[in-house]
């Protein structure tokens, strides 16, 4: 707590800051204080650009599972494995910090939150390129196909693409 202290107080850039708050919010989910975690987030999203409204229904998901499926069907697993890598600083800390919305929502059942989050990463990953964090967007966005669409193939199809991303990236403690 000491150090995210001194790490706040001297920080000259928002940048700065952001490893602190990825402990802090670390740190918050395995007290158990999710609420107080995702308000962050929300906060830290904002910052970063990115909005992010917990006030969807199934309907809104059921949207967004559509619309990010219209996206990806031009893509082939193999463009998501060797496509266009994100190089956007910024840009990954906000797909770190959507995945990190993920962790809250699956455990406290809230689907229509959960597929926001992971459709939003598979969008922004699209746009900008593919980093380790989007495998976990890519995986959930495979999960929301089924629950919403009861497409096993596409489920599977995105669920297999994650897990090749990560290998195909090295990040294998993702795994």
């Amino acid at each position: 707590q000491q150090y995210l202290e001194i790490l706040f107080k001297n920080a000259k850039f928002f940048e700065d800051r952001l490893h602190g708050y990825l402990v802090m919010i670390q740190s918050m989910l395995s007290s158990e204080k999710q609420g107080e975690a995702m308000r962050h987030i929300i906060s830290i999203l904002e910052e970063l650009g990115e909005s992010f409204s917990i006030d969807v229904n199934p309907k809104d998901a059921y949207a967004e599972v559509v619309s990010t499926k219209s996206l990806l069907c031009g893509l082939s697993v193999e463009d998501v494995i060797n496509g266009k890598r994100m190089a956007d600083k910024r840009m990954r800390w906000t797909l770190k910090f959507l995945t990190l919305l993920c962790h809250i929502f699956y455990p406290a059942s809230k689907s229509a939150q959960l597929c926001m989050a992971a459709c939003r990463a598979v969008k922004l990953s699209i746009e900008h390129g593919f980093c380790s964090d989007s495998a976990e967007g890519l995986q959930i966005y495979g999960w929301g196909v089924w629950n919403f669409q009861h497409d096993v193939e596409e489920c599977l199809k995105w669920m297999r693409a994650g897990k090749r991303l990560v290998e195909s990236l090295g990040a294998k403690h993702m795994i």
